[in-house]
C-alpha cells in the first residue's frame, strides 16, 4: 500500500505479473477514474449506474491473464487521487465463472 501509480505502471508495462500464462491482454490503464469492481458492491465507494458495482480508488491499473484450462485472473490496483495505492483485487474465474476474488484495502 502507498505505492505511486508511476511504480505499478512501469511493473506491469516491463514484465508479466502471473507465471505459466497461455495469453494476456495489455494493461488499463487509467490516470483519471478508479476500477469497476466486479462482484459485490464494495462499503465506502460509490456504486455505477449500470450494473450496481463499485467505482473503487480515483486512478487504477488493470491486468487480465488466461492460464491453461481457461483459467482466467484478472488484478485490479485502486489509487487515491495523489496516485498512491490504497487497493488491490485479484479475480479468478474459469471459464467465465468467478471461482475467487480476494482483496486488500489500505485502511
Amino acid at each position: 500500500m502507498g505505492t505511486h501509480i508511476d511504480n505499478v505502471v512501469g511493473l506491469v508495462d516491463s514484465q508479466t505479473i502471473i507465471d505459466d500464462i497461455v495469453e494476456w491482454r495489455e494493461p488499463l490503464i487509467y490516470y483519471d477514474r478508479g476500477y469497476i469492481s466486479p462482484g459485490a458492491a464494495v462499503p465506502g465507494w460509490p456504486v455505477s449506474e449500470v450494473g450496481r458495482e463499485s467505482i473503487v480508488g480515483y486512478k487504477s491499473v488493470k491486468v487480465s491473464y488466461k492460464t491453461h484450462y481457461n483459467t482466467y485472473i484478472s488484478i485490479y490496483w485502486g489509487f487515491d487521487e495523489d496516485g498512491k495505492l490504497i487497493d488491490v483485487y485479484v479475480h479468478k474465474s474459469f471459464d467465465m465463472i468467478q471461482v475467487r476474488g480476494a482483496r486488500k484495502t489500505a485502511k
